[in-house]
């Protein structure tokens, strides 16, 4: 009897035992399992936040491409509003004279009174009396409905007369449209038996990406003015009128150079002109370049002038680095320019500058003299050459 207890005890334990470790396995199977159900919810969970990430994104994409194209879109109806006068060019580019009459031959009024001719054209186009206006244009290409739309939205035109030369009339124009935008035009015509032939229109205004500059005229003054991002800065200015020449000043030639962080014009005064380079992202004039034209590499990394004897000024040549704006070579390390006892013929006093666009080349030319000059090689002192890439100067004397 007693065996039979023990053995019935035993198997009771086993199969408790059993029953332990049964549990066990099932406990540690369930949480794996609900680990992995966890991450599977947690995983769809993630993929929708991504999708609804993506969601967002796109939606704000499709935002800004709107409001991008709202403003494009305004912009350039801002932009061609302001800027129709170019399309008398076209006019210009069309006109013949192949019925046999020639500009020489029907010039038979008075220059002062072609200049009266030429201002009643602006002032009847001011009062929009287009009809009149377009019947003194010299054998127009476009139609009267094609002038109208060019002058349509004119509010003011003044007309700074510059100069007659050769049978043409060079002068400026400042066009302001119905949104006080004004922009300077410069303009060649000629006039030919009392109707105008407009030769040149060409407006100072140039675009760069979000950078736009220009040259227009507020009450008697003449200003440079930069905007960039809808905000407008008047970089420089000066007298447009005055009774006495000396006042008077010229802006013009502009150029937005680097993706529009600088701009490059010319300033012209009495007896004065010159180039000037200002930073737009930092809003201030870098330099001057007195009676000289500064000239930019082709990838507008670096800019370089050369100047002569003459009136305020004397020979010279430089070569900037725009980037942080330095001066990296100047003539004056290999030649005396100063003024002072030279002998004959060996006194610097023109020199000449050029890019090489193949060889990446800043060449400057030094001569004896500036005029008369028969050959290319007459009176050539010297010849250097600037390596962009490598800054090695190579000088050659003759």
């Amino acid at each position: 009897m007693n065996k039979k207890l023990i053995l019935i005890l035993i198997v009771t334990i086993v199969l408790l035992f059993f029953a332990l470790v049964t549990t066990i396995i099932l406990a540690i199977i369930f949480i794996s399992q609900g680990s992995s159900m966890q991450q599977t919810v947690d995983s769809i969970t993630s993929k929708n936040d991504i999708k609804t990430n993506k969601s967002n994104k796109k939606e704000i994409n499709d935002n800004l491409s709107e409001f991008a194209k709202r403003y494009s879109d305004a912009y350039q109806k801002a932009y061609d509003n302001i800027h129709k006068l170019s399309q008398e060019v076209s006019d210009v580019e069309n006109e013949n004279t192949d019925d046999g009459e020639t500009e020489a031959s029907t010039q038979n009024l008075d220059p002062e009174d072609e200049r009266q001719i030429i201002e009643k054209y602006y002032e009847l186009i001011k009062n929009k009396n287009f009809e009149e206006a377009y019947a003194l244009k010299y054998k127009p290409q476009m139609t009267l409905k094609e002038f109208e739309n060019i002058y349509s939205d004119v509010r003011d035109i003044k007309l700074r007369y510059l100069f007659f030369d050769l049978d043409r009339h060079r002068f400026n124009i400042y066009y302001t449209n119905s949104d006080y935008d004004s922009v300077q035009y410069n303009v060649e015509m000629q006039v030919i038996n009392g109707n105008l032939k407009t030769l040149i229109i060409k407006e100072d205004f140039v675009v760069n990406g979000n950078v736009v500059a220009y040259v227009n005229k507020e009450d008697d003054k003449l200003q440079v003015v930069v905007e960039k991002r809808g905000v407008k800065s008047v970089i420089d200015k000066g007298k447009a009128e005055s009774e006495n020449p000396v006042d008077i000043v010229g802006f013009g030639n502009l150029r937005l150079i680097r993706g529009g962080d600088m701009l490059l014009y010319s300033k012209s005064m009495w007896e004065y002109g010159g180039d000037v380079l200002y930073d737009i992202d930092n809003g201030k004039e870098l330099k001057v370049f007195d009676y000289a034209d500064f000239k930019t590499d082709s990838k507008e990394k670096f800019g370089f002038v050369c100047t002569s004897a003459g009136f305020g000024t004397g020979p010279g040549g430089s070569i900037y680095k725009l980037d942080g704006f330095r001066e990296i070579y100047n003539l004056n390390r290999d030649f005396d320019l100063s003024d002072g006892n030279c002998e004959p013929k060996k006194c610097i006093m023109d020199v000449k500058c050029s890019y090489d666009e193949n060889e990446n080349v800043v060449e400057f030319v030094l001569y004896s003299d500036q005029w008369d000059r028969q050959s290319a090689d007459e009176g050539k002192i010297a010849k250097v050459k600037f390596d962009l890439d490598s800054k090695e100067v190579k000088v050659k004397k003759y």
